[in-house]
């Protein structure tokens, strides 16, 4: 039989109390690449400038009888036919789905703002669209 100072015990260990260290540093280092991340994209961001030409105004296709007008709060209506919604995104790609469910898009090109090739997607068909400028109004002359 083994006496009592032989058998071998585990001594009672206190559990450490408040938060063990290592998830205050992993808690740290991820906030620190966020924070990272966050000014560099900011800064990034501030860098590009994303030059779109203007679209709203009516345009007129090239060797067709198609006219629409790309109107500010985002709607086209067309001439000859149905009327819809467009919009620019991120890129500078005109995006314009009409009421009959056709979708088109063209790259528009700061360089050339009054002309636009216009591509049906289901079909890939380019149509080339051209800003039509509006009449001069007459300005009442001055008497003499």
């Amino acid at each position: 039989m083994s006496s009592p100072e032989e058998t071998t015990q585990t001594p009672n260990k206190k559990p450490r109390a408040g938060i063990p260290l290592e998830r205050i540093l992993i808690v740290l280092g991820v906030l620190l690449l966020l924070l990272l991340l966050f000014f560099g994209l900011r800064v990034l961001t501030e860098r590009v400038k994303l030059d779109t030409a203007p679209v709203t105004g009516e345009w007129q296709a090239q060797r067709q009888a198609w006219r629409i007008e790309l109107k500010p709060d985002k709607t086209v209506v067309g001439s000859n036919g149905p009327s819809g919604k467009y919009k620019v995104d991120y890129f500078g790609t005109l995006w314009i789905t009409l009421d009959n469910g056709k979708v088109f898009k063209a790259t528009l090109n700061p360089e050339m703002p009054n002309r636009f090739d216009l591509i049906q997607m289901d079909t890939e068909g380019v149509t080339v669209f051209e800003r039509v400028n509006p009449p001069k109004p007459n300005l009442p002359q001055a008497p003499k």
